[in-house]
């Protein structure tokens, strides 16, 4: 009986964990001193391995890859943007959104995760006293097919074995 008790609190709190937006670079930074993983995306970037989805201008949305705007942003208070996507249909998944100010170079990355890929939208900021002048989104042409229930399944395999092992264990003892 005691060692349920910590199994079920792990796989609640693991079940219970649903990060699709993660704000990489909290509170944001300089463009002209960079954190690692905004150096690290940008060499991946330039390797080929993502796109430039959409960039947000003063006249919209431009987009080289996906023809007519799939992207949609709305101002919310003077430094905030909501920014909703619907992918579906294309070969694309958004992977990482970028918000921007212009002449200070200011900018927040944020990493998208899950369904949020395909179909998602969020409240983006850079860090509450820089308004958003400039959003750039990018993704990858590849769409990983998300689990159709197969880890659910062999995690209730392995809770009846160990459930059937532990029975067993004090049978014999």
């Amino acid at each position: 009986m005691k060692a349920k008790l910590p199994i079920l609190i792990l796989l609640a709190c693991a079940v219970g964990v649903n990060a699709d937006i993660i704000d990489l670079t909290p509170g944001g930074f300089s463009i002209l001193n960079p954190p690692q993983v905004y150096v690290d995306w940008e060499a991946d970037f330039f390797a080929g391995l993502y796109h430039g989805l959409a960039f947000l201008t003063s006249t919209g949305w431009r987009s080289d890859f996906l023809g007519e705007p799939l992207f949609h942003a709305t101002p919310v208070g003077a430094t905030d943007i909501t920014i909703s996507w619907d992918l579906t249909g294309t070969r694309f998944a958004v992977e990482y959104l970028f918000t921007g100010t212009g002449p200070n170079f200011w900018v927040n990355m944020y990493q998208i995760t899950g369904s949020d890929r395909i179909v998602g939208s969020g409240l983006f900021t850079i860090d509450g006293n820089f308004p958003i002048t400039a959003s750039g989104i990018y993704g990858t042409g590849i769409i990983h097919t998300p689990d159709a229930g197969n880890t659910l399944v062999m995690l209730f395999i392995a809770l009846v074995l160990l459930f059937g092992a532990t029975r067993l264990r004090s049978l014999r003892g």
